[in-house]
């Protein structure tokens, strides 16, 4: 398993990256949203070793990566980027090994965007590593 730093700041990654300029809850209630937050997460922690390869956004390894992205940029939780990392492998697995269809929510491009985000939100971002994805979606379009 791959070790990433965490970022250190609050700041919102950016307004692409589906970031809020204004926190939406504040004080008592922020504090208990993020506590409720992260039972969930930690609920959702295990990444399967075998068994039925979900690579979606929508209820597969993809969106867990997102979640448990976001987790680790809001709390600085080095445990949970770790995680979010090993759903995102995951699901570039299933992307690499099994046949997909279109959907952004149970297909490759929605693997794809969950690959740029989590990418942004631990601050690895560098290399675009969804050039091909972007071709695919281009020829499929035309």
């Amino acid at each position: 398993m791959h070790v990433h730093a965490v970022p250190d700041s609050d700041a919102p990654v950016s307004e692409e990256a589906g970031a809020s300029p204004q926190p939406l809850l504040s004080g008592a209630l922020a504090d208990r949203a993020l506590q409720l937050a992260g039972a969930l997460t930690e609920a959702l922690r295990p990444v399967p070793a075998a068994g039925p390869r979900d690579g979606s956004l929508a209820c597969g390894c993809a969106g867990l990566a997102v979640c448990h992205g976001q987790f680790a940029r809001t709390r600085r939780d080095p445990q949970a980027a770790d995680v979010a990392w090993a759903h995102l492998e995951r699901a570039v697995d299933v992307l690499a090994t099994e046949p997909l269809t279109s959907s952004l929510y149970g297909g490759f491009p929605g693997i794809a965007w969950a690959v740029d985000l989590v990418d942004r939100l631990l601050g690895t971002e560098g290399e675009d590593r969804n050039g091909d994805i972007d071709d695919a979606l281009t020829r499929l379009l035309r």
